[in-house]
Formats: structure tokens, sequence, C-alpha cells
């Protein structure tokens, strides 16, 4: 609430400033130095390996991480039965292989329970309401009405071990629950094994932020100037075509507003928004500080802090994914 009011205080300050979505990077928030050949291993608890098995899937997507197979570090008395290793015994293994960290976890709640609800109680033609206004609430002789109600509850523990040190890394507990009611008339609920699995990824997504590189969403708002400004209409038409999804043409209004007014400072602090959006963010600043020093505002002097924010990330980015490469050549 506080974030969308003060979007619309900006958008009074700025001629119905409109906002867009762009996507940016964000870096792991752990320490991810030396950590470069992981294994997940089969976590604890029920449905511990379906959700093991679903984060090495993850990381793979991801490929920030080199997986390696937890068939290849299991404790020989446990190679059968892996979950009864203990930690250690599985990071003396991953020692032995060269192994940089192992992910360990427990499924400590997974759960979907289904209960009907009954609305009323079943009533005669002998046995009426004894208020007219009651009447719609019974249901003579059919019984009453009935509402699935389903409920359901994902709860991991997870552990991301250096395995050279034996430091912790990382430590998490993500949960998740969801509450869904059907009647009749309704639209059906989604597969019991559809929420849980939905649940399980989105306790995926939390611990994934932790240790690898990832995109969010973000919102910046476009300049709309001043009604009466030279190049305002061109200005309105870009945006028009951003909000529609339509950049391209969006940028080539706004950079024919420049290229007629150079002072068209809605048109330049737009042109920094497609920018960011397109991750060029050197380009994005300039642009940002051409419409500063052309007309200040708070809306690109916030923008700009922003697209700086954003830069700082990306650049945490890369250099995660240098240090990745460099530790991956100096093994071959």
């Amino acid at each position: 609430m506080i974030r969308c009011a003060v979007l619309m205080g900006l958008a009074g300050l700025t001629g119905c400033a409109q906002a867009v979505t762009v996507r940016r990077w964000q870096p792991a928030a752990i320490d991810v130095a030396g950590l470069h050949r992981i294994a997940v291993v089969d976590f604890q608890g029920e449905h511990g390996p379906e959700v093991a098995a679903a984060l090495r899937t993850r990381l793979m997507d991801n490929r920030f991480y080199a997986l390696v197979d937890p068939v290849e570090i299991a404790p020989v008395q446990h190679a059968v039965c892996s979950q009864t290793a203990t930690c250690e015994q599985w990071l003396c293994r991953a020692r032995e292989r060269g192994i940089d960290g192992v992910i360990l976890g427990e499924v400590r709640e997974y759960r979907c329970e289904d209960e009907v609800v009954t609305h009323g109680e079943r009533a005669s033609e002998n046995d009426p309401p004894a208020d007219e206004s009651e009447r719609g609430r019974w249901s003579f002789g059919r019984g009453a009405e009935e509402t699935l109600s389903r409920q359901a509850s994902v709860v991991v523990a997870f552990r991301f071990v250096d395995a050279q040190t034996g430091e912790v890394r990382a430590a998490h507990e993500a949960s998740r629950r969801s509450h869904g009611e059907h009647a009749a008339a309704g639209e059906p609920l989604p597969s019991r094994d559809g929420v849980l699995q939905q649940l399980t990824q989105e306790c995926l997504d939390e611990f994934l932020e932790l240790l690898t590189p990832h995109l969010v969403e973000s919102q910046l708002l476009l300049a709309r100037g001043k009604w009466y400004s030279r190049g305002a209409a061109a200005v309105r038409e870009g945006n028009r075509l951003a909000l529609r999804g339509d950049w391209d043409a969006a940028r080539d209004r706004w950079q024919a507003a420049v290229a007629q007014h150079g002072d068209c400072d809605a048109a330049l602090y737009n042109l920094a928004v497609d920018a960011t959006r397109r991750l060029q963010y050197g380009e994005a600043e300039e642009l940002a500080m051409r419409a500063i020093r052309t007309r200040h505002t708070d809306l690109y002097a916030q923008g700009l802090e922003q697209i700086r924010r954003y830069r700082t990330g990306y650049e945490a980015v890369e250099q995660q994914r240098s240090q990745r490469i460099l530790q991956a050549s100096a093994l071959q």
C-alpha cells in the first residue's frame, strides 16, 4: 500500500506518470566464493527425495553451479538408504571427491487435506423454517449445501554447507500454505498434487534467491511531462506503445521527440527507462542525467537512484559469474 501511494504521489507530480515493469538481476545473497561443484543429497522426511530432485532440476536450469550426482558421494555403508547418512559422512565423501559444497535438507511438513463444509441443515417439508426469510437456507428433501475446503502446507529446511571447511553458508526454512474452497457451482480446485508441487516450487524459489543470481521484476515510472511542453504528443504516444509492450516503436517516438526538441526531458527520461529495461545501465544513467539537467524533478532523481541500484546488482552478478568461470578454468 505504501509503495502504491508513493507511485501515485510521483504520478501527480509528473503529469500522470505511468508504471512499467522491468526485469533486473539480483546477485546471490550469500557468499558463494569457492563454491562451484556442488551436490544436492536426498532430503530427510516424507517426500524428501522428490523435493531434493526438484531442487536439482532448478539448479541445472539455472546453470550457475556445476551439479554433481549425489550417488558419487553417497557414504558406502548408506549407498542404499542415503537418508540415514549423517552430514559429516556426506561432507567427508564430498571432500574426497573434490566437491565444494553440499545441500542438505528436511521436509518438515508436506500435507494437503480436504474437508467438506456443510452449510445449513437437512430439513423436510414437515419442518419448515420458523421465519420466512430463512427459507433460502434450507434444502427440502435434498440435503444441505456442501463446499469442499482444501488446505495445503509445505515446510522445508535447507542447509548449504562448504564441504571443505564445514561452514554453513546458508541455513533457511521456507514455508508456504494455501487454502481453497469449491462449491458445487464454482470452479474446480487444482489437484492435490498440483497444489503441493506449486507450494514446493515457491519454497525452492525462496531458497534459490539466497544462493544463485536471479531475475526479479520491478517497476519504473514513465514521464509524461507537461501537456503543453514541446514534444509532449510524441512522448504520450511512446508511453502508450510502451504500456502495450511495443518498446521498439515507443523508443522511435521518444528519440524523434529528442531529435526535434533537444530539451524534451520527459522523452530523455523515458529513453533511460527503456535502456534500463535492456540492461544498458551506462546509457540509462547518461540519459537520466540529461533529463535532470534539463528539468530537475523528484521522478527523475528517484529514477536515477533506482537505475544506479539496479546497475550495482547487475555488476555484482557479473562478478559472481566471473569468479565462477575462473574457478572452473582452474579445475581443468
